[in-house]
């Protein structure tokens, strides 16, 4: 099958358009600041794969020419902060005789702060294949499978914040999403949809107490067999409290409403569900971490839940360590553990990182997963030009009851050599194994090789 080409022209020009508002910005008051940067980052290399259809039954091999290329710029002033970076990747593929642009990205993130008042924007756009490398987290199943064809993922947020120094504030924030899918095979890959609207108004009863009340509007359209469509409805007020210097009371009561709408035995059905919720927490500052814990209970597609969970992070001597543990019990009473751990510790040489992660979200399909992340790193410098970067990570969706009938899992573990050539130039070279099993499919896996030659060049004189 041949490939369909990536349409990079618009994140190409909002990038352009980010990158010349950040010159304007850098200039706004005569002279470029100090932290003003401007980057362009340019690899090419070789790539080979055993599976380069993606398939569980993987036939020959296929040799890439591969060129990336990341334009970054990042700029702050006394009041205003932007950050942009756009990054493409072209290949040229032995085996189907094909090239073109195979992965785009653009990150945009922009602030604006004053004492009175705050404004935050934040843009997110990736298209890439269906394919061994994983750009996204991982949140749902869809984002963990492998297939034919490319997704295409876009994110917008702005956040509108008045009166932070005053008795009374208001806060505005918007978010939307759009997940796309092209020339795919699995009818589990599906289009989705997400907006959600909030609004918070701040009362300062004194200098240690803040009173708010909140109202949240969210829908979530999914393109599925059922034609999913979810809309979440909550307002309520909150209490925060400064009981001492070192200890933040919090706690928030809503009336929630959650409908979930999908096409059954040809006719539109809507299911409602009604129900308070809460957060309460507290966080104890200690001489060299905090403390803390907080009972949730919210509503969703897939009924309420609720989490206890406690807390604790800790900075040490040579790293840093945040844990958290607890318990989440669901619409159908089901328990399920749940937790985080990110430990990262300087080594004389090079640095440890691992991190866990285990909670319940709900699915494109309104119902309550488990999802579960594993990650190591580890970099190790083997003498003044040259060093090993290791890494390995894991991560799984289940869903709750079914004890792994409904579940995928997906793997890998690299390792990379990594040299620098001269002053400006850095060779990378390495072999990356990765392997997703479904439980109602056949496994997928790859096993790939690879080296690029790259230079960064700093575009501001």
């Amino acid at each position: 099958m041949r490939r369909a080409r990536i349409g990079a022209a618009g994140a190409a020009a909002a990038a352009a358009l980010a990158l010349a508002a950040g010159v304007a910005l850098s200039q706004e008051e005569g002279e470029a600041p100090p932290g003003a940067q401007l980057f362009l980052d340019v690899s090419a290399g070789l790539r080979s794969t055993d599976n380069p259809d993606r398939s569980a039954d993987a036939e020959g091999s296929d040799t890439a020419a591969t060129a990336n290329i990341a334009l970054s710029f990042a700029s702050e002033t006394r009041t205003q902060q932007l950050n942009a970076v756009f990054t493409t990747r072209l290949a040229s593929e032995q085996a189907r005789r094909d090239a073109g642009i195979t992965d785009s990205a653009l990150r945009l993130a922009y602030a604006r702060q004053s004492g009175a008042s705050a404004l935050r924007f934040t843009l997110r756009y990736s298209e890439q294949d269906n394919g061994f490398e994983l750009a996204e987290d991982g949140e749902t199943g869809a984002d963990l499978k492998i297939d034919q064809g490319r997704r295409q993922n876009t994110a917008l947020g702005f956040e509108l914040e008045t009166g932070r120094d005053a008795p009374v504030g208001f806060t505005l924030r918007a978010d939307a999403s759009a997940r796309r899918f092209f020339d795919t095979t699995d009818p589990d890959l599906t289009d989705e949809d997400r907006r959600a609207l909030s609004a918070a108004l701040r009362l300062s009863l004194t200098p240690t107490a803040d009173l708010s009340f909140t109202a949240r509007y969210a829908d979530r359209e999914t393109d599925n067999a059922r034609d999913t469509a979810v809309e979440n409805v909550s307002y309520g007020l909150g209490l925060s409290v400064l009981a001492d210097p070192t200890l933040r009371l919090s706690a928030r009561i809503s009336h929630a409403r959650t409908d979930v709408t999908e096409t059954i035995g040809g006719q539109r059905e809507t299911r409602t569900e009604e129900s308070p919720v809460f957060a309460l927490s507290a966080a104890k500052e200690r001489r060299n971490g905090v403390l803390n814990a907080s009972l949730v209970r919210d509503l969703s597609g897939a009924g309420a839940r609720t989490t206890l969970r406690f807390g604790r992070t800790l900075a040490l001597r040579n790293g840093s360590l945040e844990a958290s543990a607890g318990l989440t019990r669901t619409d159908d009473a089901d328990i399920v553990a749940v937790g985080a751990l990110d430990y990262a510790h300087q080594l004389r040489n090079g640095r440890l990182a691992l991190g866990f992660s285990r909670s319940v979200r709900t699915d494109d399909d309104a119902t309550d997963v488990a999802r579960t992340a594993l990650r190591l790193g580890y970099s190790t410098d083997l003498n003044r030009l040259s060093g090993l970067r290791l890494s390995a990570d894991f991560s799984s969706v289940e869903e709750i009851g079914t004890s792994g009938d409904d579940e995928i899992l997906r793997g890998s573990i690299g390792i990379t050599y990594v040299r620098a050539l001269s002053e400006d130039w850095n060779l990378n070279a390495g072999y990356r194994h990765t392997r997703v099993d479904e439980s109602d499919a056949r496994a997928i896996a790859e096993n790939r090789i690879f080296a690029t030659v790259g230079r960064r060049f700093n575009l501001r004189p």
